[in-house]
């Protein structure tokens, strides 16, 4: 996968890989940030235990319009299926892969739903 996107105004580049961005990078342009750290971990560890892409973005399609249109990363389904007995990592994915950048927790947030 590219890892050089247009950003959606067109003009400009912006380096990383899609796949692996929070919907607010793709969007409004800015950095890195914590909750987009927490995004880009929740898409690795996804990607690591389904063994498959986070995104089944077709050929010929644009990564960022296909990623901000969608509720939740395709993986997710082959996810919950896979590991139907694993609330917990269930939990953790769901809470890194929200939309809502103000309801995506930190890293030790995420940590404290092992402890439960």
């Amino acid at each position: 996968m590219n890892t050089m996107v247009t950003t959606s105004d067109g003009k400009s580049m912006q380096p990383g890989t899609p796949s692996y961005q929070a919907p607010e990078v793709l969007l409004d342009h800015k950095g890195g940030s914590i909750p987009s750290d927490i995004w880009s971990l929740g898409c690795t560890i996804l990607e690591l235990f389904t063994e498959v892409p986070v995104w089944g973005i077709p050929p010929d399609t644009d990564p960022v319009m296909y990623i901000i249109t969608r509720k939740q990363p395709d993986a997710m389904e082959l996810f919950a299926t896979k590991f139907t007995d694993n609330y917990i990592m269930t939990k953790m994915l769901y809470m890194a892969l929200n939309y809502d950048i103000n309801k995506r927790p930190n890293a030790l947030e995420m940590l404290k739903v092992f402890e439960t």
